[in-house]
């Protein structure tokens, strides 16, 4: 799957990462009166290492004290190349995950565990499809804008995948066999993190925005 990673796309998911993890965070709800939530402390770092190691600001080869060992081929300028895998396509799944439960907290709670009936999920059953979690997010969101740029999203990867359901291949050809050690598909990070930032952005409300930017 040929997708082109630009500057601008990196720069972007810097900013967006930025704004929504800084303290005072807006992501986690953080102000002066309420600080940050440390048992979710896991999943900003989660949410910091993903960024970090997909726009290339740390690498876990090349800064090692450890070895001198870098990637086949690689140079100062590109140290991963196009056909290495990067770690950030193994941490974003995690991530996608957790964003995803965290905006449908109605439904599921951070260990998996079903609060509210969708799909054939019982309460007290356990959720851990991000397929499925995806699914439910398009199709109970209270917010169009969310839907609608998702739905762009979703649409490159169908084009990618003719006849195939989105969320499935990113649950069962994207998320399962790179979480499993089998194989892993080149640059589907950039499309997961994106998505994973328009869900953790509609996680804000336009108070918090206009707090941040002093609207």
């Amino acid at each position: 799957m040929n997708v082109f990673i630009t500057e601008d796309q990196v720069r972007l998911w810097d900013a967006v990462g930025k704004h929504l993890l800084d303290p005072p965070s807006l992501y986690f709800n953080e102000t002066n009166d309420k600080p940050f939530p440390w048992e979710l402390s896991y999943l900003r770092t989660l949410f910091v290492t993903t960024i970090k190691t997909e726009t290339g600001e740390w690498s876990l080869v090349q800064k090692s004290k450890l070895s001198e060992w870098n990637w086949f081929n690689a140079t100062p300028e590109h140290p991963f190349p196009s056909h290495s895998t990067k770690p950030a396509e193994y941490f974003v799944f995690p991530l996608f995950e957790a964003v995803l439960k965290n905006f449908l907290s109605e439904y599921i709670d951070f260990s998996g565990v079903v609060k509210k009936e969708f799909r054939n999920y019982k309460v007290g059953q356990r959720c851990s499809n991000i397929g499925h979690l995806l699914t439910l997010m398009l199709n109970r969101s209270n917010h169009p804008s969310l839907i609608s740029d998702s739905k762009i999203i979703l649409e490159l990867i169908q084009f990618i995948y003719p006849n195939r359901d989105a969320a499935e291949v990113i649950a069962n050809e994207w998320r399962n066999p790179a979480l499993h050690g089998d194989q892993n598909v080149s640059t589907s990070s950039g499309l997961i993190l994106n998505l994973t930032l328009l869900v953790a952005v509609n996680s804000c409300t336009e108070v918090q925005w206009d707090a941040r930017f002093d609207v």
